[in-house]
């Protein structure tokens, strides 16, 4: 039994077409959007940007239980950053320098966090925000304790 070359490539053309017809699957499906995702991401800035602070306040004489507390507080915040789920992002540069001017960002970023708590859509995100929104609030009263004379 011979083949005629019209009835090989025939065949060749099938099974080309079908080994491709198997081959091309549809792309994956995109993943769900995150709820909460701009919250997280405010709350991430905030996170940065305190982190930013310490640093340029640690570079300030200080006695050394503050240097040791401040060490504390900042260490937190990249906790922060890890349970929000960003990796430790490079701080910014920040034109802090004093104790009272980070009391005031720690306050101004618990009374963030402590907004996103109502308006989170993900109920671990809520404990997520008011975790840290305590956590900030309590670092506000340890910076004005040490700001005070």
């Amino acid at each position: 039994m011979s083949l005629s070359r019209r009835a090989l490539l025939a065949g060749a053309i099938g099974v080309a077409a079908a080994g491709c017809h198997r081959a091309v699957r549809p792309p994956p499906a995109p993943p769900p959007p995150i709820p909460d995702a701009p919250a997280l991401a405010a709350a991430a800035d905030r996170e940065r940007a305190l982190i930013a602070g310490y640093d340029a306040v640690l570079a300030t004489p200080l006695a050394p239980a503050a240097l040791t507390a401040l060490a504390a507080l900042r260490a937190q915040h990249l906790a922060h950053q890890a349970a929000i789920g960003v990796a430790q992002l490079p701080a910014r540069p920040s034109s802090l320098t004093t104790l009272p001017a980070l009391t005031a960002l720690e306050h101004a970023s618990a009374v963030a966090a402590l907004a996103s708590v109502g308006a989170a859509v993900d109920p671990a995100h809520a404990q997520l925000f008011a975790s840290i929104a305590g956590s900030e609030a309590s670092h506000a009263v340890v910076l004005a304790a040490l700001a005070a004379p």
